[in-house]
């Protein structure tokens, strides 16, 4: 008798829930207590004097809101198997001069996700890799699977996919790419597909962050190179002047070469004149003659000798086989 009771007490109790789930709205308190038998209670109104909590109470979606969800879910996945029927068509990375590539890409922010950090980091083997940091925005359901389509450098007609879980909302995950030899000058596209759950039955949304390489690793022989081209951002991307310079003569190359030299050493010339002004030691006649040949080869002392700058570039190369 004491279980059927018991049994009952618990039914009503149930019946109770589910009405005031019902006829509150999709988000809603609660009252409820335990008395001195032990028996759970639930009402709308809490009693006098008594130890009671408030409870949320979410409502079941709506068959109208499931329908809607799965014909998202539906047109999601289409995109997405049009997209990967793209993919599976010849793609070329090929190098662009810096001009060319534009400003480095902003972080991106998508219905679900929130990135904030993308980047390239290279080993000493001279091997790089795609750098992709996430956080979780505070309306991505619990236990959302996310999918990451990184570019191949190395074999652009495959892409490499990893996958990982996201167990709480605002959590971060960071995903690295396998590591390649085959980065050109480009701006890469990673593609994120976010999953409700690991069936990746329904497909919530996408988030798109590009990531810019600034360096040819066809053109980095050896680990000094590469981080000297990473200190002098683009110096390994190929000359805007590629083609043109094909056929000028070795004057036109030189002219070439200075020019784009002085692109370079005018504001680093404008940097150092401020900074000696700014520290009020000498007059600013004197701070402008000083600087006056900034980037030219400057003896350092009796025995070193500090070599002239941007000579390395694309066109001071080409007007020196030229000369």
């Amino acid at each position: 008798m004491r279980i059927t009771r018991l049994t009952s007490q618990f039914n009503i109790v149930a019946l109770g829930i589910c009405a005031l789930v019902l006829a509150c709205p999709s988000q809603a308190k609660i009252c409820k207590w335990v008395d001195e038998n032990g028996v759970t209670h639930y009402a709308e109104k809490c009693p006098e004097q008594v130890d009671s909590t408030e409870v949320n109470i979410h409502a079941p979606p709506s068959n109208k809101q499931v329908e809607d969800a799965r014909q998202r879910s539906q047109a999601l996945l289409h995109q997405r198997s049009i997209r990967q029927a793209q993919a599976t068509r010849p793609v070329r990375f090929h190098s662009l001069p810096l001009e060319q590539l534009g400003p480095l890409p902003e972080n991106t922010t998508s219905v679900y996700l929130k990135t904030i950090g993308a980047d390239l980091t290279y080993d000493s083997q001279n091997l790089g890799q795609f750098f992709l940091s996430l956080e979780a925005r505070e309306n991505l359901p619990k236990g959302a699977y996310i999918e990451v389509h990184f570019p191949n450098p190395a074999n652009p007609d495959r892409q490499n996919v990893i996958d990982k879980q996201l167990r709480i909302e605002g959590a971060t995950v960071r995903m690295l790419s396998p590591k390649s030899d085959g980065f050109k000058c480009w701006n890469y596209e990673v593609e994120v597909f976010v999953y409700r759950d690991k069936t990746k039955g329904e497909l919530l949304g996408t988030h798109l962050q590009t990531i810019q390489s600034r360096v040819d690793m066809g053109l980095v022989n050896n680990a000094i190179e590469l981080t000297t081209a990473l200190v002098k951002t683009g110096s390994k991307c190929p000359s805007a002047h590629r083609r043109d310079m094909e056929d000028m003569s070795a004057e036109e190359l030189e002219a070439l070469c200075e020019r784009e030299r002085e692109k370079r050493l005018k504001p680093e010339r404008e940097a150092h004149i401020k900074r000696c002004i700014d520290r009020g030691a000498k007059d600013p006649d004197w701070c402008e003659r000083y600087f006056r040949d900034w980037g030219e080869a400057m003896r350092l002392d009796i025995q070193f000798v500090r070599p002239a700058l941007y000579y390395d570039l694309p066109e001071c190369i080409a007007a020196k086989k030229a000369r």
